[in-house]
């Protein structure tokens, strides 16, 4: 009877030990998980540059002439941006003759004028935001200066205009200049 006794006790032990492991296995705690994730989209900069001569009959040139030769940038990217050009002359000219030639520029631009013994540059910002798709003309014509007479359109004559243009983003600068010098091998060239 004590072996019975010890047996019963034991399968009632057994059985309330698998009780208890049920119930503290099914105790809810308040719990909560979430997941959230992001993929980053690049966007970009990208302009177009025309430079074309819209007047197919200049053959010849002469003081007072103007020549209709338009310097365009154009916004193709995905963000707006910061623009400007660099005209690179192969002569050297006085900053009248380059303000004859382009004629003055408003607001709108900041012209930075430098002559070199055998090269002029002339870099010009647009000072406004160059808005996705939008585009901006820096200057549509050229005008031979009244003043050159024979020295000054012979030494004219064959000259090479080259331009380049750049852009760089909007978002994290305050101005053209600023953005432009960042952006471009001529750091600091930009402003005056």
């Amino acid at each position: 009877m004590k072996t019975m006794k010890k047996k019963i006790f034991a399968v009632a032990l057994a059985a309330c030990l698998v009780v208890l492991s049920v119930v503290s296995g099914t105790v809810a705690y308040f719990t909560d998980h979430e997941t959230a994730s992001h993929t980053f989209t690049s966007g970009n900069v990208a302009i177009n540059l025309t430079f074309s001569n819209n007047d197919n009959t200049v053959n010849t040139i002469y003081p007072g002439q103007v020549l209709k030769y338009a310097a365009t940038v154009k916004s193709t990217g995905t963000e707006t941006s910061y623009t400007g050009i660099i005209v690179t002359i192969d002569r050297e000219l006085s900053e009248a003759d380059v303000n004859a030639l382009f004629g003055a520029f408003d607001a709108n631009y900041t012209v930075n004028y430098i002559a070199g013994t055998d090269k002029t540059t002339v870099r010009i910002a647009y000072n406004n935001i160059l808005a996705k798709d939008g585009s901006v003309t820096f200057f549509d014509d050229i005008t031979i200066p009244t003043t050159w007479g024979n020295d000054e359109m012979s030494a004219f004559s064959g000259v090479t205009f080259t331009v380049d243009a750049y852009a760089i983003q909007s978002a994290g600068f305050t101005s053209a200049v600023v953005a432009l010098a960042a952006a471009t091998e001529f750091n600091g060239a930009w402003a005056n």
